[in-house]
């Protein structure tokens, strides 16, 4: 009888482990061919691109960015912005520019002010 039960609590844990991909990417930029060039989550001061993807269509003509700073014990907004996508589009590129170090969350609302995708960021100082 604890045979199912240790199978039972390892599925589980190889489940819990799995993490979904993220849909808010961050990048130095774009190429040519719409392909994104050097993700990660940390950047020196600057200008870089955000890419988001869903796996359907926004189904809105505008997404809500929203850019937190990541405080000790509560974050603070430090800014908000509309992006115009098509409502048949399930992707989308645009820029951010972050000129002080420190730790970000960053969150892209669609319809109905529901979340698409959020990542955080770091912005470290490289002068």
């Amino acid at each position: 009888m604890k045979q199912p039960i240790a199978i039972a609590l390892l599925v589980a844990l190889a489940l819990a482990g799995c993490k979904k991909a993220e849909s808010l990417s961050f990048c130095e930029g774009m190429s040519p061919e719409g392909k994104t060039v050097n993700c990660g989550t940390e950047f020196s001061q600057g200008d870089l691109s955000a890419v988001i993807t869903s796996k359907e269509p926004f189904g809105v003509s505008t997404l809500r960015v929203t850019v937190l700073e990541k405080k000790k014990f509560k974050d603070e907004a430090v800014k908000s912005f509309d992006v115009e996508v098509k409502a048949d589009e399930s992707m989308k590129a645009f820029d951010l520019s972050f000129y002080n170090d420190g730790e970000y969350r960053v969150t892209v609302s669609g319809k109905e002010n529901s979340v698409i995708g959020e990542n955080e960021i770091r912005i470290i100082d490289t002068y």
